[in-house]
């Protein structure tokens, strides 16, 4: 009988153990941003930890986070992570938008990255304004500006000081929607589809010019092929797949 009971306190601890192991394994941190802007009823906040490692890809979410506002920035947030999905040579970084509606208010600009390469699990993200002003009637469009690429998959862009920056410009005309750009290299056209939120590149035609650097073209015709919905701001436009961020645009 001693032995029995032995045996479920050693269980107990272990379980208990476990528990409280599972507990320590979380990203932690607050949303926050300088305008002296307050939120409205019904914004949210949306945190999510990415897997950034692949440039080719886009970031795989391994843990998110919806805050509904009640209060104003800072807000704090916790995403609870698997360790098994975590490895010290890859890359992880934090990225948070906050919406009203379908209507993207503020999101983060630059790489925050956590949990390995000298990174710890706290961060602090700083977000930038993407609405253009709230009393504004007009809404954002893709229509009517150029696009600039500003980073894939969660991270930025590097291009070579004789290498223009991809962009795409959205026309329509007549009954088709014209999706137009260059890629770094190579110019390319095609067709798009839009809906409420929803967006999808049909075949992209492109030149075929061989340039020094080829892999971000690659990367960033994979990312389109990859879209099915956007976010958009007065300059600022996110494409998704799904909820995973493949790229991300400022207006120029």
């Amino acid at each position: 009988m001693k032995v029995k009971k032995f045996c479920n306190g050693i269980m107990a601890l272990l379980v208990l153990t476990s528990v409280n192991a599972g507990e320590s394994n979380q990203v932690t941190g607050s949303v926050t941003y300088r305008e002296r802007i307050a939120l409205t009823p019904g914004a949210r906040v949306e945190v999510k930890l990415l897997d950034v490692s692949l440039q080719d890809v886009a970031a795989r979410v391994l843990a998110e986070q919806t805050i509904e506002v009640t209060h104003q920035v800072p807000i704090s947030f916790s995403l609870a992570y698997d360790p098994a999905e975590i490895d010290a040579r890859l890359s992880y970084a934090v990225r948070a938008t906050i919406f009203n509606g379908d209507k993207m208010l503020f999101t983060t600009d630059r790489h925050y990255p956590v949990l390995s390469r000298g990174n710890g699990s706290e961060v602090d993200l700083v977000l930038v304004r993407v609405g253009g002003q709230q009393s504004s009637p007009a809404r954002p469009t893709l229509t009517g500006k150029k696009w600039v690429l500003q980073s894939i998959g969660g991270e930025a862009i590097s291009v070579a000081e004789n290498q223009p920056a991809p962009f795409i410009q959205f026309v329509p005309q007549g009954e088709a929607n014209i999706a137009s750009g260059n890629a770094g290299c190579n110019s390319f056209n095609g067709t798009y589809e839009i809906g409420s939120g929803e967006l999808s590149f049909g075949n992209l035609a492109s030149t075929m010019m061989a340039c020094p650097q080829m892999e971000l073209e690659g990367r960033f015709h994979q990312a389109l092929g990859q879209v099915n919905r956007f976010a958009i701001g007065s300059d600022r436009l996110i494409l998704y797949s799904s909820n995973v961020e493949v790229a991300q645009f400022v207006s120029e």
